[in-house]
């Protein structure tokens, strides 16, 4: 990993996704790319043409300002996190938030986006529809939701939820490259309503594809997902949990975001989501 980009809008929740990113790319030598996204107010879009170039260059100055001085905050940041030798570079951008930020990734080469989560409440709570779950479906790489509450601790056990689907074998090679930065061993959990002979079949393939690989697998039989993975992440001291983004329809991502809101917003777990289109 080389490279993570970091989207920040000065809030708490994005500063402490920074934290994150900063110990995170400390341990594995990567640089982080910080970009903060404005978009231009309404006054502007229904100025008068004559008025427009002029209200533009102050907007744009007064978010010039802002950032120079969150840039002197992250810095802070990084020393206080022992790392001020990492390589920080920052970019300022007006425009569509999702569009721009997937933008940056794609030229700066990201390996990673790490992003902050807000609190559990309301509209905020809604993963659907939101920032996060956008980027989060249509990166090209991996993308790192950091819930408010969660601190930064190393990764020592990452919890893969699969339905044991053939494309799930490359996210799971995928992560075990991940988790060889870390020393972290991975447990692949999979949900079901009731044990089949299939599913039996299904994971003892797994189970002799991925032998000698630092990994372990679970079934669990079911009806309420969520908590099943929150007691399981507990049990096993999960510190991150991965999902696999399939780039489909809605029905096909119902499961997936509606585990994703609860464990963004009801956990202090990180969650990641890995990209297969």
């Amino acid at each position: 990993m080389k490279k993570i980009l970091c989207p920040t809008d000065f809030s708490k929740a994005s500063l402490n996704a920074f934290v994150y990113a900063v110990n995170l790319a400390k341990r594995v030598g990567a640089e982080i790319v910080t970009i903060h996204v404005y978009d231009l107010p309404a006054a502007i879009i229904d100025a008068s043409l004559e008025n427009l170039s002029e209200i533009r260059d102050i907007t744009e100055w007064d978010h010039f300002e802002q950032y120079k001085s969150a840039i002197a905050k992250l810095r802070v940041i990084a020393e206080e996190n022992h790392a001020s030798h990492l390589t920080l570079t920052h970019i300022l951008e007006q425009g569509n938030t999702v569009d721009t930020v997937l933008q940056a990734a794609a030229n700066n080469h990201a390996d990673l986006i790490i992003m902050g989560t807000h609190g559990a409440s309301g509209v905020t709570e809604a993963l659907f529809g939101s920032n996060t779950e956008k980027i989060m479906n249509r990166a090209n790489c991996r993308v790192l939701a950091i819930p408010a509450a969660c601190g930064y601790s190393p990764l020592s056990r990452i919890l893969f939820l699969s339905r044991y689907e053939e494309r799930d074998k490359a996210t799971l090679r995928e992560l075990l490259a991940f988790a060889a930065l870390f020393h972290a061993r991975i447990d692949v959990l999979y949900i079901t309503a009731r044990h089949t002979d299939d599913e039996a079949d299904t994971i003892r393939e797994w189970k002799r594809i991925f032998s000698g690989d630092a990994v372990d697998f679970y079934t669990i039989a079911s009806d309420s997902p969520e908590e099943t993975i929150l007691d399981f992440s507990e049990v096993h001291h999960s510190n991150l949990i991965a999902l696999t983004v399939r780039h489909k329809g809605l029905l096909e991502r119902l499961f997936l975001y509606s585990v994703a809101r609860k464990m963004v917003f009801h956990s202090v777990l990180p969650v990641l989501s890995v990209s297969h289109r």
